[in-house]
């Protein structure tokens, strides 16, 4: 249970917009979720197909999954990370899965 899973999200236009990550803890016996989403200005004045911005959020993720976040995650990403948590949940079977808050529409 060592593997750490990354996902890089995209939207429609596949253009970066956030990252996932799944960190294990072999220690408490969890699988810890985290997530970064990129600023709408990057987004939209095309600055986000640079490495760095992909760094940069792979890092954020990893300290929200490492150390947890009291932020909810960001609405646009709540699909993605319902995928995400059931890739993950195939993978890491019988582990306890530690995700960020998911908010719909009707919450």
């Amino acid at each position: 249970m060592e593997k750490v899973i990354i996902k890089h999200i995209r939207d429609k236009k596949h253009r970066y917009v956030g990252t996932f990550v799944a960190l294990p803890d072999v220690d408490q016996g969890v699988v810890r979720v985290g997530w970064s989403k990129c600023h709408r200005l990057d987004k939209e004045k095309n600055r986000i197909n640079k490495i760095s911005s992909k760094k940069k959020g792979l890092t954020i993720a990893m300290t929200r999954a490492k150390k947890g976040t009291k932020k909810p995650l960001a609405f646009t990403l709540a699909d993605e990370m319902l995928k995400f948590i059931e890739r993950i949940s195939r993978y890491y079977k019988g582990e306890n899965i530690i995700s960020p808050a998911i908010y719909t529409m009707g919450e």
